[in-house]
């Protein structure tokens, strides 16, 4: 049987390879959260295929293959690195170092099962590969660990998503708390674009799929009459019942899509059946008892609205006892990277382009753009360059129509690229000691204090670090970040 070694702190990542590839071949998979784990293991036993992430924390790897070469037993191993955001330097440093392939995340099942194929030891393989290979549902799993070590997760109705900051983090995590609680109606704000429709998927759903009806009725588009109608059903002049969304909802989901534009002759009526749980149809009179549950979303302040007497202040109340309040893109800017790469690994694959990587210099313009549009507006501009485009790199010229609309904010002419043998010394003179002190104060901020990652930036050791902590104390601030970092 074909041994195989996954090592990735996401755990989603890796559950989904072993449920996937288990369920295609006869292989035995194992899987390691950490380099440092996965070296431990390597020492004493062998692997057919091994699978790394690139970018994991403590060891990358990168390092992981650098000393898994160092093993006086080295095995046979076809080592193949992946990422979920990667350059071309990334992939030519992973291939010098030994590296027999080098993949994006997520990663292609297709050509995991090539390469597995290639390099198995076993005759128990599908010669096809299914058109779509269905991916195993988890059985639900605490909401505290969802995001224990990973940036992804698969929402019912949208798909793959990245999570890749703390605080978008604990806003998934909160839709899933909200999910375990049906009887909590919901207000979700935020920008146009900003995702509110897929929180309120993970409130409706959660990790697994819910099979109750998940409904969205458009606030600013209906008018009072048919809104009503709408939403309760209606008895006509010859007695016939037509139900409503409320009827159809059952135990489901009920969303009002910018309820901030809810006419303000409904909101009495609506506050009505909030209270008391129950509605009756236009034109009826028996009483139904309500039992789904309502989300409310709104890209304006609804809070702001209520102060200035435009919106129910008791109606907030009602649709407020959850709330989640995205923030837009240019928030969250370290964001852009990873989701550009997610969005380019998708759009790729949907429209068969050859596209991988994303340039420095696209990242940089990407970095700098408004993005007014948030996410959408995001996933908008990389399905346009794949569908213009098809080459191996999204370079700056495929986002030359971004830097033309005016909203592309260049970086300061004055700063450059520190690069051995590429820079000149400035004719006035330089103190030295202030330079080495904003090299550090640089590094340190790119690696949010961790001194073991700026040592190993910066090439020095441990020791060094720490004289030069004290040598460029400034009113102790560094200190302090080193404090925390210990």
């Amino acid at each position: 049987m074909t041994k195989v070694l996954i090592i990735d702190d996401d755990r989603f990542s890796r559950e989904v390879f072993v449920e996937t590839l288990s369920g295609l071949m006869d292989v035995f998979v194992t899987q390691c959260e950490s380099g440092q784990a996965a070296l431990r293991l390597l020492r004493d036993r062998n692997f057919d295929i091994i699978f790394s992430d690139i970018k994991m924390p403590g060891m990358s790897g990168i390092e992981l293959l650098r000393e898994y070469k160092k093993i006086d037993k080295v095995y046979d191993s076809k080592f193949v690195l992946f990422t979920g955001f990667a350059t071309i330097d990334s992939a030519v440093k992973a291939i010098r170092e030994g590296a027999y392939d080098y993949l994006l995340k997520p990663l292609d099942i297709r050509r995991v099962f090539e390469i597995v194929k290639t390099h198995s030891k076993s005759e128990d393989i599908d010669e096809e590969l299914p058109p779509k290979v269905k991916i195993i549902k988890h059985e639900k799993e605490d909401t505290e660990e969802v995001f224990q070590n990973g940036s992804y997760m698969v929402v019912e109705n949208v798909g793959r998503i990245g999570v890749f900051n703390p605080q978008m983090k604990k806003l998934v995590l909160a839709a899933l708390k909200f999910h375990e609680n049906p009887d909590i109606n919901v207000l979700i704000q935020g920008e146009t674009g900003t995702g509110k429709e897929v929180f309120a998927n993970i409130i409706h759903h959660g990790q697994l799929r819910n099979a109750d009806p998940f409904l969205k009725i458009n606030c600013s588009v209906a008018s009072m009459s048919s809104f009503e109608a709408e939403l309760f059903g209606y008895v006509s002049k010859s007695g016939k019942v037509v139900p409503g969304l409320l009827d159809r909802a059952q135990t489901g989901t009920v969303m009002f899509d910018e309820i901030a534009d809810l006419d303000p002759a409904f909101q009495p009526k609506l506050l009505r059946v909030l209270q008391d749980k129950a509605y009756y149809r236009v034109g009826g009179t028996e009483k139904i008892d309500l039992q789904c549950r309502f989300i409310a979303t709104s890209n304006k302040d609804v809070d702001d609205l209520a102060d200035k007497k435009k919106f129910r202040s008791d109606l907030l109340y009602r649709l407020k006892q959850g709330w989640i309040n995205i923030p837009p893109l240019r928030e969250q800017i370290d964001s852009v990277p990873l989701l550009a790469q997610l969005f380019l690994n998708q759009s790729s694959s949907e429209k068969g382009r050859k596209f991988k990587f994303i340039s420095p210099t696209a990242i940089d313009i990407m970095q700098h753009h408004q993005w007014s549009g948030n996410v959408r507006e995001l996933k908008n501009v990389i399905d346009r360059v794949a569908m213009l485009y098809d080459e191996f790199e999204l370079n700056e010229e495929h986002l030359s129509f971004l830097k033309a609309d005016g909203s592309y904010v260049p970086k300061t002419t004055h700063k450059f690229t520190l690069k051995v043998g590429n820079f000149d010394l400035p004719d006035g003179g330089l103190d030295f000691n202030d330079l080495q002190a904003e090299i550090v104060t640089l590094a340190l901020e790119k690696f949010r204090g961790n001194r073991s990652k700026v040592a190993r930036y910066l090439n020095v050791s441990i020791s060094t670090m720490r004289t030069l902590y004290k040598r460029i104390d400034r009113n102790n601030e560094l200190d302090e970040d080193y404090d925390q970092a210990e």
